[in-house]
């Protein structure tokens, strides 16, 4: 799901949640990667976008899951944070996004007291995209998703007046495999959930 911000608050200045692990895979020993994240863009300059984004994964040359920080993806900012691990089906992180200066990004990711962080120098760009996803790779059988749902609860937006923004969520992925769906869940949360079948 993303967002484009009105004009008046298109300068995003930090964007947070609280994630909630999901079940691991059926297939827990496949090539299989999921990344799941908020993240926050510049989409104004289509050779310079990049996000910025706290990444729950699953894969990725591990078989568990484990959170980094991340900006990505032109070749002269593709940079994250050392992996945190143990986390578990059930347990909760915090991803943290936030504007440390003109051009650097704090991207941090906690877990159990301990951080990933990311002091990203991306430049001045001005981030006027925000989002929920899970990207996935070398996906083959609806057993490669996570079992069970994926929550982002606590979602809070912040534009660089200080103003708490009230997203209006768009559903970008139009239809996908295993029936996955992002679904509200109440006040500024929401969960990603495949079927096993």
């Amino acid at each position: 799901m993303g967002w484009y911000p009105p004009n008046g608050e298109s300068n995003l200045e930090s964007f947070t949640s609280t994630y909630i692990v999901p079940q691991d895979p059926v297939n827990n020993q496949g090539s299989q990667v999921l990344f799941y994240f908020i993240g926050m863009q510049d989409n104004d300059d289509p050779n310079a976008v990049n996000i910025v984004q706290p990444v729950l994964t699953w894969g990725n040359g591990y078989t568990q899951w484990y959170v980094q920080s991340w900006a990505c993806c032109p070749s002269n900012i593709t940079v994250s944070s050392p992996p945190l691990f143990g986390l578990a089906a059930g347990n909760s992180l915090n991803g943290v996004i936030s504007r440390s200066s003109d051009s650097t990004w704090k991207i941090d990711s906690i877990f159990n007291g301990k951080h990933t962080t990311l002091n990203a120098q991306v430049g001045d760009y001005i981030y006027n995209w925000a989002d929920i996803t899970l990207e996935v790779y070398s996906v083959d059988t609806c057993q490669d998703f996570a079992s069970g749902k994926a929550f982002f609860n606590a979602l809070t937006l912040i534009d660089s007046q200080g103003n708490v923004l009230t997203p209006s969520w768009q559903d970008i992925s139009g239809s996908t495999l295993c029936g996955g769906d992002i679904t509200a869940n109440g006040a500024n949360s929401y969960y990603i959930e495949h079927t096993q079948a």
